[in-house]
């Protein structure tokens, strides 16, 4: 009997997609519809990322170089991005998973973009100095 799966797509994951050869988007496509109807598929190879101490990253292949990440978050799937193999182990090592209990929202932080965000020059009332203020995503703190 197949297990059903729940999968969503974070924002970037379809631009993802479509920046991939019109054929690998249709493995893409094939290897997202598996993965809902039975993600214990052998076709997918759906396992977790070696070396995550979170236990909340996996791959699913889509073909023999196309990968698809994926964060687990209880029973869901949450499709970060997909591309070529090497690209997406290399993505793996670096994004993490937050889950806001307070608002229910999961949000996907890219280390690599924090590291490189750009920074705005805030002017204070009455004051001449300026302070720099990151832009992005912001920590998100457990309530209680």
């Amino acid at each position: 009997m197949a297990v059903t799966a729940e999968v969503s797509f974070t924002d970037r994951f379809w631009r993802s997609v479509y920046e991939l050869a019109a054929p690998e988007v249709k493995q893409v496509v094939k290897a997202i519809q598996q993965l809902s109807k039975d993600p214990t598929n052998d076709t997918l190879r759906l396992h977790p990322v070696q070396g995550d101490k979170t236990g909340r990253k996996y791959t699913c292949r889509a073909n023999r170089d196309i990968r698809i990440l994926l964060l687990k978050q209880g029973d869901l799937f949450l499709l970060d991005r997909a591309g070529h193999h090497d690209a997406m182990y290399e993505l793996a090592a670096r994004v993490d998973l937050v889950f806001n209990q307070g608002t229910g929202r999961i949000v996907v932080t890219d280390r690599a973009r924090g590291c490189r965000r750009s920074v705005r020059p805030v002017l204070r009332r009455g004051s001449t100095t300026q302070e720099a203020r990151p832009r992005g995503p912001r920590p998100v703190r457990p309530l209680g």
